[in-house]
């Protein structure tokens, strides 16, 4: 996607598969509770099943792992979670087995898509099982990666708001915030062919996205590694608004908070080369 010139965590990435239809991904509206299009709050709410096992507290791999994908360590964040997602899901761990399944989808996405799909699905059908707003969110985030990886970013939008309306004050809901930002951005130029902005309103609906993550990550969850994040999108939406000097301001906040995190060098290569491209003076 030549758009992009910086990372932005999952858009790069994924949009290099070109051969990928949306259709791969399941429809929006057939993942249950906890669907794309379930924003407006009409159904009824789902009483929880209860577990026919005794359900353990959540072991401290799940909370590794969302570390270690939110420092830009993929490859680690797998080897962490899938290992215990494996266990979790056998052991019929409600709550955990789809927190574990929707970081470890997350994860993948980075790497090698289609991995990504059998464990988000697991924490769709977990979140609706639970009726747990960390678990839907999670849940919703990885089903927003599978439909962002298909480009279908309508659909992805819809889920990252439905993940941070599930849990506004957690690690997760901003990140949804984050990931919603970055396919409006995708949106704002219509198809990954296109050069031009086509919606601009949608590269300010992304900085208002990219606010309310700020928000919580200044609250002190994960605070360097998300506002190295937003920084870094902000930079972006600078760039096809035509803001220069915002680029470089929002670049230099980016790759500070960046090493501040100990994020790698893949992801404080996004706002670097950014800087690199307009001459800003870091």
């Amino acid at each position: 996607m030549k758009r992009l010139v910086i990372s932005l965590a999952l858009l790069a990435p994924l949009a290099c598969d070109k051969d990928k239809k949306p259709s791969d991904v399941p429809d929006a509206d057939t993942t249950g509770d906890v669907t794309v299009a379930d924003t407006g709050g009409e159904d009824e709410p789902k009483e929880p099943i209860e577990p026919d096992v005794p359900q353990e507290p959540d072991p401290a791999e799940i909370a590794e792992g969302a570390h270690e994908y939110l420092l830009g360590h993929y490859q680690q964040a797998i080897d962490k979670l899938e290992p215990v997602y494996n266990d979790l899901e056998e052991r019929k761990q409600y709550r955990a087995s789809g927190l574990a399944g929707g970081w470890l989808a997350l994860a993948h996405a980075q790497i090698v898509f289609e991995s990504g799909q059998e464990p988000s699905k697991h924490a769709l059908e977990m979140a609706d099982r639970t009726q747990d707003p960390e678990v839907k969110a999670v849940a919703q985030l990885a089903h927003g990666a599978m439909l962002l990886g298909n480009e279908d970013y309508e659909a992805a939008a819809a889920a990252f708001t439905n993940a941070a309306n599930a849990a506004p004050e957690s690690l997760p809901g901003a990140l949804a915030n984050i990931l919603r930002a970055e396919s409006l951005i995708g949106s704002a130029f219509g198809t990954s062919a296109s050069e031009t902005v086509e919606n601009p309103a949608d590269l300010e609906e992304a900085k208002k996205a990219y606010a309310a993550a700020a928000k919580v990550a200044n609250a002190g969850k994960e605070t360097d590694a998300l506002m190295g994040r937003v920084e870094e999108g902000l930079a972006a939406v600078s760039r096809y608004q035509g803001d220069k000097p915002a680029v470089c301001s929002h670049a230099a906040a980016s790759i500070e908070h960046f090493q501040k995190a100990g994020v790698s060098e893949f992801l404080v290569d996004g706002p670097r080369g950014l800087a690199d491209k307009f001459g800003c003076k870091l």
